[in-house]
């Protein structure tokens, strides 16, 4: 029995750890830098002062690259060229 109690424990435990969801929606998400960002997160960074060149950075989400959310992560989805 007393197996069976730390068993049940431990499954509980590692299952309470699991993932860390940072986003429930692509709303959540956004361009982690205000220029040619590569990589995206919940933080939206205030770029009223930036100024960016209009060029499509390669590896960027330059150009039609968006942020979304996918499995509680945020993401970028990098454009077709």
């Amino acid at each position: 029995m007393k197996k069976l109690v730390l068993v049940l424990l431990l499954v509980f435990l590692v299952g309470c750890s699991g993932v860390n969801f940072e986003c429930e929606s692509d709303d959540d998400c956004f361009k982690a830098t205000c220029c040619h960002a590569s990589s995206c997160s919940t933080a939206q960074p205030d770029c009223t002062m930036v100024a960016c060149t209009e060029e499509c950075a390669p590896d960027t989400l330059d150009c039609g690259g968006k942020c979304i959310c996918n499995n509680g992560q945020c993401e970028g989805v990098m454009a077709d060229f």
